[in-house]
């Protein structure tokens, strides 16, 4: 699973590295800023399910020639249910810009931290992933602007029972699934 990680992180990188350079058309109001805040209101938004791999919180430093910018998410699900625990996950990434006049179509890739605990049970799980990204972002006239993006996720899950000795309540397993459909940001720039 490492060596794949790597060779996935390294690929993603030549490609970001191989894209041509071109001029940046970002809306006026907009150049020069470089820090952007975020929420996902996709969980206020919708009354269905919520959407366990929604950052609620983000942030992106874009640098100085705002073709790229450093992503980064948290999430920090408190449970008011029976299992009465704390589930905090993170991500942090980095994203190749596209802007063309209000639009910015990007693509990146995000690593992922997710750690879930029960107070009912001495399970827990860990779980480490890799996600390749596309999005699009759209800005309005002041210094807002809403955005949504798509992503392929390859999760590595380490499941741990506390004095367990049986094999399976120890173990590990990868998923591949699609990931941050639906997701909708509306973000602050500053």
């Amino acid at each position: 699973m490492k060596r794949f990680i790597a060779r996935t992180i390294c690929l993603v990188n030549i490609l970001l590295m191989l894209c041509p350079s071109d001029s940046i058309a970002q809306p006026e109001n907009f150049i020069g800023k470089k820090h952007e805040v975020g929420i996902d209101v996709t969980n206020t938004l919708s009354f269905l399910k919520k959407n366990y791999q929604s950052y609620l919180l983000n942030y992106r430093y874009y640098f100085k020639n705002q073709q790229f910018a450093l992503r980064a998410g948290l999430n920090l699900d408190i449970s008011d249910g029976i299992s009465d625990g704390k589930y905090p996950s993170g991500k942090l990434g980095i994203q190749r810009n596209h802007f063309d006049k209000n639009w910015n179509t990007y693509y990146g890739l995000d690593l992922s931290y997710y750690y879930y605990k029960s107070n009912a049970t001495p399970i827990s799980t860990t779980r480490y992933g890799i996600t390749p990204l596309v999005g699009v972002q759209f800005f309005t006239k002041n210094r807002l602007s809403i955005s949504t993006e798509a992503g392929l996720n390859f999760h590595h899950f380490v499941v741990r029972s506390k004095n367990s000795f049986d094999p399976l309540d120890n173990t590990s397993y990868t998923q591949v699934n699609i990931g941050y459909v639906g997701m909708f940001l509306v973000s602050y720039h500053f």
